[in-house]
């Protein structure tokens, strides 16, 4: 995982698909089945995706995500 102007790049451990997700699309993070997964919008056709991710890539989400409502 590693941030670039405020673009997430990381890894879909299910798939072993590198994504490049800008930050402000990311909408969930939750674990599922005892998976940590990511919830994000895909620009090119308004439709979403998730992703399993690893632990540091799962906190970074959730906290991005935890941040945005604090400012609500």
């Amino acid at each position: 995982m590693e941030v670039v102007n405020n673009i997430l790049v990381f890894k879909d451990w299910a798939t072993n698909y590198w994504w490049v997700i800008p930050l402000d699309y990311f909408f969930g993070a939750d674990v599922k089945e005892g998976e940590l997964v990511v919830s994000f919008f895909i620009a090119d056709n308004g439709s979403y995706a998730e992703a399993e991710v690893d632990k540091e890539t799962y906190d970074f989400v959730d906290g991005i995500i935890k941040a945005e409502e604090a400012q609500k």
